[in-house]
């Protein structure tokens, strides 16, 4: 059960990192979807709520900073045959 947890967190950050990165390269950082827009919200909001960005990080183990460096660097250079998912 557990395992299951913390694969669906997993992809919950993976989904908000693809979103923000995804529409910052195709709109090269002018235009944000509403995907987009709810992700850097979401990567920017202090709650620590359950289901919040600093919550599953704490949950998986990942530091916030560190994340929000990645997610917000503009030259990230990601292989295409790769993904964040565990397990």
């Amino acid at each position: 059960m557990a395992e299951g947890y913390v694969r669906l967190w997993a992809a919950v950050l993976e989904q908000a990192i693809k979103d923000v990165q995804g529409d910052a390269r195709a709109h090269k950082g002018k235009v944000r979807s509403i995907f987009s827009e709810g992700a850097w919200t979401w990567f920017h909001s202090e709650s620590q709520e359950i289901g919040s960005f600093l919550w599953t990080c704490n949950m998986l183990g990942f530091e916030p900073d560190f994340i929000l460096t990645l997610v917000t660097k503009q030259d990230i250079e990601r292989p295409k045959s790769r993904s964040v998912a565990f397990g």
